[in-house]
């Protein structure tokens, strides 16, 4: 065993050439994490890990009734890691191989972490809201889920992750758990729900999701690779906008015609933060001027219920935000198939966002995100295979899996949404000059799905 750690200290610092610097800090934190407060078994509760089985209990429960963290103390966003942008390293990382945490710089504040059916922030072992978030197995008991409330410049809302075990086999017929297993019966490896309210009525085309990096590419595949894979990934997403060269790769789509899932349910704000509830929740001043955002989304109560895309004409239908005519020109039944009713909201959202970026849409035809209503967003893939010794994308016979790790330069995949104004200058000309690809984007959430194949690359990318 000590071999073992030898040659993963070997893979973490094999950038460092002084041997008394790489002594000093691996002394350092060792010490780190020995003390720090976060890592101390006694004061957390134990969540549900990505590793686990069963049912998800590890068997030391919850956190004491009525145990509110404020967002002023420790283990809360920020802490001295938030920032920066390497991460600590896999040892640390409860959940390893893999971590989620607050992308670094992107506005996207965390308020702290709970199980779904509860609204009281907890301690729980090995997280912190400022640097290392939980992410589910799909075991989790109901209202077992851990869940994340966040807020940013213009969304505040919950998200829920879960991340299907590689060597998980709850497809045995065996399995008694598998009725309560999320993946059971799924192709998909990822599925995240966004619940939450916009805190500026955004247009919805200029709403974008995918992936951004900070620094140029790696080795990427042969071209001939690299363009049969976004040809394939276009015809799922017609409005796909691609930039691989430069310093800031990105791949853009629309939010609205991306997601999976949609829902717009009218939403009444709390005007009161202090929760009297059993005499629980109850906020200090100092909490409630730092959660400047809770009588806005107090946070989800719901996440973990059964959704399903509604039909057009339904009223919890993102399509009633648009024009009458073109509802009805894409309606379906109101039994048709799921994957219909996906379609047809997203045909309507392809063909809105290639108005808004051929700058030949009406402002006054423009539907925005309506500033009273919870929005619910659900993403799920098959693409992504986190696997226990790397993470690769899935491109199909006869490519194969591809490794990311290279690919990204070491950098995190990232599970964001973002807003880009076209028009931020006024005028048609403003809208005609403005790119996606290359504009700033404002975030409405950004987080970094790290893997800890990504980090030996991370640490040669940051160490020229």
């Amino acid at each position: 065993d000590d071999d073992d750690d030898d040659d993963d200290d070997d893979d973490y610092y094999s950038l460092t050439k002084d041997p008394a610097l790489r002594t000093k800090i691996q002394s350092v934190e060792q010490q780190l994490l020995q003390t720090a407060d976060f890592m101390e078994e006694s004061s957390l509760a134990s969540p549900t890990l990505l590793k686990t089985g069963g049912n998800g209990n590890t068997g030391n429960g919850g956190a004491s009734a009525g145990a509110v963290l404020p967002i002023h103390r420790p283990h809360a966003y920020p802490c001295r890691d938030t920032h920066k942008s390497l991460p600590v390293t896999p040892r640390s990382w409860p959940q390893c191989p893999l971590m989620l945490r607050p992308s670094p710089n992107s506005d996207t504040k965390i308020r702290g972490i709970r199980y779904a059916n509860s609204m009281e922030y907890q301690h729980f072992k090995g997280f912190c809201a400022g640097c290392i978030l939980p992410i589910n197995n799909g075991h989790e008991p109901p209202g077992k889920s851990l869940v994340i409330d966040f807020e940013s410049a213009l969304f505040v809302g919950t998200l829920l992750m879960r991340i299907r075990n590689k060597d998980d086999n709850s497809e045995d017929p065996a399995d008694n758990n598998k009725d309560n297993y999320y993946f059971h019966g799924k192709k998909r490896t990822f599925q995240a729900i966004v619940q939450g309210k916009f805190k500026q009525e955004l247009p919805m085309a200029g709403c974008l999701t995918g992936q951004v990096f900070d620094r140029p590419a790696g080795k990427l595949p042969a071209k001939w690779i690299v363009r049969s894979f976004i040809r394939f990934v276009s015809t799922l997403a017609p409005q796909l906008q691609v930039t691989i060269d430069g310093n800031n790769p990105r791949f853009l789509t629309p939010l609205a015609a991306t997601a999976q899932t949609i829902l717009a349910k009218q939403h009444n704000s709390t005007n009161n933060t202090n929760n009297d509830n059993d005499g629980e929740n109850k906020l200090s001043e100092e909490d409630r001027a730092r959660m400047v955002n809770y009588a806005i989304y107090a946070g989800a109560h719901d996440i973990e219920s059964w959704i399903e895309e509604p039909t057009a004409t339904e009223e919890t239908s993102l399509c009633q935000s648009l024009p009458p005519k073109m509802v009805t020109a894409h309606a379906t039944k109101k039994n048709a198939s799921i994957a219909s009713k996906q379609k047809a909201r997203k045909k309507l959202f392809n063909k809105l966002a290639a108005a808004h970026n051929n700058c030949t849409s009406n402002d006054n035809d423009t539907p925005t995100f309506d500033r009273t209503k919870e929005y619910t967003f659900e993403f799920y893939q098959h693409l992504l295979l986190f696997g226990a010794d790397e993470l690769a994308i899935d491109m199909g016979l006869p490519i194969g899996k591809v490794p990311l790790g290279p690919v990204t330069n070491g950098q995190p995949v990232k599970f964001m949404a973002s807003y880009h104004d076209n028009k931020k200058n006024g005028g048609r000309s403003a809208c005609k000059s403005s790119n996606p690809s290359t504009d700033p984007l404002q975030h409405l959430w950004s987080f970094d799905i790290w893997h800890e194949s990504l980090y030996a690359h991370a640490q040669q990318a940051h160490s020229k």
